[in-house]
């Protein structure tokens, strides 16, 4: 079943992050934003290039992805981790950092 991404703006960009102060790169990530950096390198390649049609290393990359998310609107489950789809055949897992 899908669900609408209908959560707060902390759960897309985290708390204190935006394009210019990243957050920190983990396998648990807990926004949005933070899963994207958090992305494997040639994962994220493959993702700009395929769904974004844009270099990866493009100051504009992660601003169009987190558009593609919000475009996309969808996610698997509404209990973490939240599996975010963020184009055809891609997905991200955000957790809640309340139970990491």
């Amino acid at each position: 079943m899908m669900f609408d991404l209908g959560f707060s703006e902390e759960f897309f960009m985290g708390e204190g992050y935006d394009y210019c102060v990243l957050p920190p790169k983990t396998e648990l990530p807990t926004s949005v934003l933070q899963a994207l950096v958090s992305m494997h390198p040639k994962d994220w390649a493959v993702y700009c290039r395929t769904v974004l049609d844009v270099e990866p290393d493009a100051e504009a990359a992660l601003p169009m992805a987190m558009r593609q998310v919000r475009r996309v609107n969808s996610c698997t489950s509404l209990t973490p981790p939240v599996e975010v789809l963020i184009g055809e055949g891609w997905a991200l897992l955000v957790y809640d950092k309340a139970e990491l």
